[in-house]
């Protein structure tokens, strides 16, 4: 399995893979019952979950990453883009999310960014911006997704630029060099305001 440099402090929760060989064997004939049917998709969902095995095995959460079944739970995360795919596990609850960058007119930050988030986003000078804020949203979003409804209902405050990335004040973004990796802070959602 490649795997995607991320930033030192994230590698106990995150990891991002890509390029598994004979991706099919980390499955049971059960689990890939429910992958998708279209390949693409099909070889997403089993990049996301690789990741998620890896990352488990590695925490000391299985003896055994191919036999580790992925669920539904708070405390993990997954996403895909294109040839990528994505885990992110956190004892008080994670979000994760990874983009490939692509061109997105910037008209459709209204979307799902408030007003006070499109000034940000305007002043920032990072390239694939878009990209950055709706990463951060949507990470941030797979955690906090019971109490918001909506991407632009959950609030994001820039608090950094840095030439790799943004940070808010519940996630920050990195640009992994054609890859966009958003995750939530460690610790606690901040409270709904």
């Amino acid at each position: 399995m490649k795997r995607i440099a991320l930033p030192d402090a994230w590698r106990e929760r995150a990891l991002v893979s890509a390029e598994v060989d004979d991706a099919r064997s980390w499955f049971s004939d059960d689990e890939l019952t429910h992958a998708p049917k279209l390949e693409h998709k099909r070889n997403e969902w089993m990049l996301a979950r690789i990741a998620a095995k890896q990352l488990a095995f590695e925490r000391g959460l299985t003896s055994d990453a191919r036999t580790f079944v992925v669920a539904r739970s708070p405390t993990l995360s997954l996403s895909h883009s294109d040839a990528f795919g994505a885990a992110a596990i956190d004892e008080r609850g994670v979000g994760i999310d990874i983009e490939v960058p692509r061109e997105i007119r910037e008209q459709a930050a209204h979307l799902f960014l408030t007003k006070d988030e499109e000034a940000e986003l305007h002043r920032c000078p990072l390239q694939w911006r878009l990209i950055h804020f709706w990463a951060a949203k949507e990470a941030a979003w797979k955690r906090e997704s019971d109490r918001y409804t909506t991407l632009r209902q959950l609030p994001l405050r820039l608090v950094e630029t840095r030439a790799d990335g943004l940070r808010f004040d519940r996630v920050t973004t990195f640009d992994a060099g054609g890859l966009i990796v958003a995750l939530t802070t460690a610790g606690e959602a901040p409270a709904a305001t």
